[in-house]
């Protein structure tokens, strides 16, 4: 079993719009926190869903017990992958389909070192896609409250403001500890 049967069990009542959305969330969640809550909100909805999956091991369709196997992977159908990467080589003969995909892969990997240089020459530390990924994190963290617990210990308070925009609507509060690099979230 895996998150993709799970999203197709007759057990989830497809005709449950709440059922749908609830389990797309507990399977697709990445904190234990947020995992824990989701699953408890099933249990109120739909007691039938919650214990069939209370009956599966959670590592096989819980993306926050997976343990890295599949982040990011939310299909496991290997061919999908390949049909929307070769879209033009439908239908091509053997031979015509290795040239496409041989002049494909090089046209990417030509891409790819030709902007890696470029951001080399513009002496700049982070490449663009590092850098959009800071700024959008450190837009997120702006509200957020640091309390230092201990400077011997290194550890500190996150506390995060309410923000119903958010799956987990923010209004938490973590443990972090930077000698142990530990977090609580």
């Amino acid at each position: 079993m895996n998150r993709e049967s799970v999203h197709s069990s007759p057990y989830f009542g497809w005709n449950n719009e709440t059922s749908k959305n609830l389990v797309w969330r507990v399977t697709s969640a990445t904190q234990e926190q947020k995992f824990n809550a989701t699953f408890e909100l099933i249990k109120n909805v739909n007691r039938d869903a919650h214990q069939y999956l209370k009956d599966v091991p959670k590592e096989k369709w819980a993306l926050t017990f997976d343990e890295g196997y599949y982040y990011g992977a939310m299909t496991t159908k290997v061919s999908e992958c390949f049909n929307g990467v070769l879209k033009g080589a439908r239908s091509l003969p053997i031979m015509e389909m290795v040239k496409y995909t041989w002049f494909k892969l090089n046209a990417y990997f030509n891409d790819c070192r030709n902007k890696s240089i470029a951001q080399l020459n513009s002496e700049k530390k982070w490449c663009k896609y590092a850098l959009d990924i800071f700024m959008r994190n450190k837009a997120k963290v702006e509200h957020h409250r640091v309390t230092r617990l201990s400077v011997q210990q290194q550890s500190y308070q996150v506390d995060t403001p309410h923000n119903p925009g958010t799956t987990g609507h923010g209004d938490h509060t973590n443990g972090v500890n930077l000698l142990q690099r530990t977090c609580t979230c």
